[in-house]
């Protein structure tokens, strides 16, 4: 009876199944690595992505602000501007032309908020640049105006650019 009891319960499985056991571990094993490396690979190129994009925006936000105080620094300077500055008709169109070339690429990139935000100081710095060109020194009442509206559409727009690319921060941030 012992004998009998330990041939059954010692008995080799065929050969074939210890292969086949490992064998299935082996894929398993691969499977779970696969899905594992995409799973990572998504979550890092989501976070790539979202960097890429918000040094678009940051650097077009720049551009654009950049030329915008070209602009007001041209027309509205804060003291008597010297010869050499004096604008000419060619470097008036080319700093207003690459304001729109700027705020039209913002455009492309930018959320709602910041577009928004991005037309309001187009416009001021259109203003501005319109007092300019107007060929006679515009009164104080005017100049003032125009540079107080330049400066808060200035500061809503670097607001509004500054609290997109935090906020995104804070979001990739809390997902790593």
């Amino acid at each position: 009876m012992w004998s009998t009891l330990s041939v059954d319960t010692t008995a080799t499985a065929p050969w074939w199944y210890v292969a086949a056991l490992a064998g299935g571990f082996t894929i398993l094993g691969g499977l779970i690595t696969l899905a594992g490396g995409y799973l990572s690979d998504r979550r890092k190129a989501e976070r790539e992505d979202t960097q890429r994009w918000d040094r678009d925006i940051r650097e077009a936000s720049a551009r654009f602000l950049v030329e915008c105080v070209k602009v007001q620094e041209y027309y509205l300077p804060d003291g008597p501007r010297p010869a050499r500055l004096s604008p000419t008709g060619d470097e008036v169109e080319l700093t207003v032309a690459s304001v729109y070339q700027t705020y039209y690429e913002l455009t492309l990139i930018a959320p709602k908020p910041t577009r928004n935000c991005a037309y309001n100081l187009m416009v001021a710095t259109n203003t501005i640049a319109n007092l300019g060109l107007v060929g006679v020194t515009p009164d104080q009442g005017k100049r003032s105006a125009a540079s107080e509206a330049f400066h808060l559409r200035r500061q809503e727009f670097t607001k509004s650019a500054r609290t997109v690319i935090d906020h995104r921060n804070r979001q990739n941030s809390a997902t790593v």
